[in-house]
């Protein structure tokens, strides 16, 4: 169940990590100006429950919900903002040396996809693999969206929030990272997911050694 609550002080906090951080700072106020909600999901929120937003963050993740028809990748190239379409069909911008990934939430995977439905808000917190990413802020309302990343973080353990996704290798990166990092533990399901996902390899130790490869790339270490 998606608990919403109103948390003024989350986007208080995120102003003041940005008064370092100028250009993201005009970015997301002028954005705003035009009437889209700026929608902070997965590590950047994770970020705000671990450090207060102290720290620099490996990158920010933003989601664009708006009520107007708003052309994104006009409103970049008017602006000459560089940028790149991910390989999530999103935007990557480097923006005061920090990477940017951008998108309009109908263009959120399982939405394409039509695995989940789109109705409101609350539904993009079904969207991600993992309970330890099942939480987003809405900067603009200032409410936060919780899908079980809060009850994740009290037991202690990392469950699947959505099974079908089109990157399982990163997915289980993210997954055996934040076990080590918090100290979690996998549920039975994760578990049972990595169990399969091996079982399907050829070569055991090279499938283990390609997940490690991705770790050290994406967060500079191994995770097994």
């Amino acid at each position: 169940m998606v608990v919403i609550s109103k948390e003024p002080q989350i986007r208080e906090k995120f102003e003041g990590f940005l008064s370092n951080y100028k250009k993201i700072y005009y970015f997301i106020d002028d954005l705003e100006k035009k009437g889209i909600d700026i929608i902070l999901f997965g590590g950047i929120v994770r970020n705000y429950y671990e450090n207060n937003f102290s720290e620099k963050p490996r990158d920010i993740d933003i989601v664009l919900h708006s009520c107007i028809d708003f052309d994104f990748e006009k409103y970049l190239e008017l602006n000459n903002y560089s940028y790149y379409i991910n390989k999530f069909g999103g935007y990557k911008l480097e923006l005061d040396e920090l990477n940017i990934d951008i998108w309009s939430i109908e263009k959120t995977w399982a939405f394409k996809e039509n695995i989940i439905t789109f109705r409101n808000l609350k539904d993009l917190n079904k969207t991600v693999f993992l309970s330890t990413d099942a939480i987003f802020y809405n900067f603009t309302s200032k409410q936060l969206f919780d899908n079980g990343f809060l009850e994740s973080i009290q037991k202690k353990e990392i469950d699947i929030v959505l099974e079908k996704t089109p990157f399982p290798e990163i997915n289980l990166v993210k997954a055996f990272y934040l076990k080590n990092k918090f100290n979690l533990n996998f549920s039975s399901d994760l578990s049972n997911y990595y169990s399969q996902w091996l079982s399907k390899k050829e070569n055991k130790r090279l499938a283990i050694e390609e997940l490690n490869l991705l770790s050290n790339k994406r967060y500079g270490c191994k995770i097994l």
